[in-house]
């Protein structure tokens, strides 16, 4: 009798655990975008994501890209998952890069700032699926943030990485896996 009860208490809590992740994972939704100026997936791109939120949409520039990395998609191909920003960027041979995203909140449709109470704070830092991927906020304000995604590649071929700029609180610094970039690459990162 004690085996049934333990058995529906631990299924009951890992179907209460699985309806939050699926519903934190809801909260925001970047699969739907469009280049509104720019050159697509270049230094200067601006892209509108519409509906990342009921009633918002969020406008993604490419601030800075180093001459090393390059932007080969937005692409959500499995495992990915719409509730991030997932870009896919290839770093040189034997080179660090990084690209850096103003990300925007605004009233669907429209370019009016809209305030939303889970942008990361400036010195957060996110765990990336890649070693040696880093991915740091730079600025935040009640409507926006800056990302910076960056990574060395030591290797005599090309790397091509998806980095994963969660907003939900599970994923954030405190919860998710960190990762750091080699002592090499901060000290060059630090004067970009």
């Amino acid at each position: 009798m004690k085996t049934k009860n333990a058995k529906k208490s631990i299924f009951s809590i890992f179907a209460v655990t699985a309806t939050l992740f699926v519903s934190a994972q809801s909260t925001f939704n970047f699969n739907k975008r469009w280049l509104i100026s720019g050159t697509e997936k270049k230094q200067g791109a601006v892209y509108r994501f519409s509906t990342v939120k009921t009633d918002v949409d969020a406008i993604v520039t490419v601030a800075k890209l180093t001459r090393s990395a390059s932007i080969d998609s937005f692409e959500f191909s499995s495992p990915g998952i719409a509730s991030a920003l997932q870009p896919e960027i290839s770093i040189a041979p034997h080179c660090w890069g990084y690209v850096l995203f103003n990300i925007q909140f605004v009233k669907a449709g429209t370019s009016i700032p809209v305030a939303l109470s889970d942008i990361p704070a400036k010195g957060n830092n996110y765990g990336s699926n890649y070693s040696n991927v880093k991915l740091d906020v730079l600025s935040s304000s009640a409507s926006s943030f800056k990302v910076r995604i960056y990574t060395v590649n030591p290797h005599a071929y090309t790397l091509n990485i998806k980095a994963d700029v969660f907003l939900q609180t599970f994923a954030n610094e405190n919860n998710a896996k960190s990762e750091t970039a080699s002592a090499s690459f901060a000290n060059a990162a630090n004067g970009y």
